[in-house]
């Protein structure tokens, strides 16, 4: 079992590599040297804003923070997306013309008379 980084010792890890004091990096983030403080010791979760502005201070991309074999990576599938098309494109005229022959048959014997003078 491997063990996990919290945001806290990410902070606190990626600040020390950039030789940053916990002072230094609350004035670059405009906030206190106690809120840096509670984030590094995993007192409290730094807001999602505060993130972004961390990994755009340090340079690296937000999934850091949170454990970069977190973050789950969608790559545009062709097939998948030629496949719901087709899918959907035919279940529609399936739909659509049982619907049109069951209001055929409904309507058959429906017609207008003429009234006899």
């Amino acid at each position: 079992m491997h063990n996990a980084e919290t945001i806290g010792k990410r902070i606190k890890k990626i600040r020390i590599k950039n030789q940053l004091t916990q002072n230094q990096l609350a004035e670059k983030l405009f906030v206190t040297q106690q809120t840096v403080a509670r984030w590094e010791n995993d007192k409290h979760q730094p807001p999602i804003t505060a993130v972004q502005d961390l990994a755009k201070l340090f340079d690296v991309d937000v999934s850091y923070f949170f454990g970069e074999d977190l973050i789950i990576v969608r790559k545009f599938n062709f097939f998948a997306l030629l496949g719901s098309l087709v899918f959907n494109f035919l279940f529609f005229w399936i739909v659509a013309l049982v619907v049109i022959t069951l209001c055929q048959g409904q309507f058959k014997n429906v017609g207008f008379r003429q009234k006899e003078m």
